[in-house]
């Protein structure tokens, strides 16, 4: 596979799963966590495999795992990823370098959303599926879209756009909204599903 196909094929998957996490995540909040995990545990084992894709699968598998079994902390972990993402795009809107500054970003970002994740969690469930799949929409756009301006790339990696930052923004809202209106009729998240 070129690197266009992958590009064409890694986009579509993160505005698949980005309309089915901003839109329906309180439903279907079992299986986003899963992909979570699957997502964090790859990423930590291609960083620990040093680029290793065998290291990147088997993180992913245990990720994935944990997170679908692990299911009862899943409300710490989605805040945690609300507070990820907020820190991300926060620091790439006011310019951080990817490195000590942005990491410190992501850092508060996780502890300050998990912790609020517990008091707030049904709020935290919806925002965090709401604006993380809004900007895996807007990640799959700019791979398959580049010329939108969503996303710039640059020497030092990259750096998302104040109109990506909107999209973001609006896509996750109205995400947000959509998921609300529908869940008012739960009274509670069923944990046991």
């Amino acid at each position: 596979m070129n690197a266009d196909s992958t590009l064409l094929v890694g986009g579509l998957l993160a505005i698949l799963y980005g309309l089915i996490a901003c839109f329906f995540g309180w439903r279907v909040f079992r299986f986003t966590l899963t992909v979570a995990g699957v997502l964090i545990g790859g990423a930590l084992g291609y960083s620990a495999g040093a680029g290793s894709l065998v290291f990147a699968i088997i993180g992913a598998v245990i990720g994935g795992l944990l997170l679908y079994a692990l299911f009862r902390i899943g409300i710490f972990v989605a805040g945690a990823l609300l507070g990820a993402v907020l820190g991300i795009a926060l620091g790439l809107l006011i310019g951080l370098e990817q490195g000590g500054l942005m990491l410190l970003a992501v850092i508060i970002g996780v502890v300050a959303g998990g912790l609020i994740a517990l008091v707030l969690q049904k709020l935290v469930v919806v925002a965090s599926t709401a604006f993380s799949g809004a900007a895996s929409l807007v990640g799959g756009l700019a791979l398959i879209f580049p010329t939108l301006g969503l996303i710039v790339t640059t020497e030092d990696g990259f750096t998302q756009t104040t109109f990506g930052f909107i999209v973001w923004l609006v896509l996750g809202a109205l995400g947000f909204l959509f998921q609300f209106r529908d869940s008012n009729s739960m009274k509670r998240i069923k944990m046991d599903r």
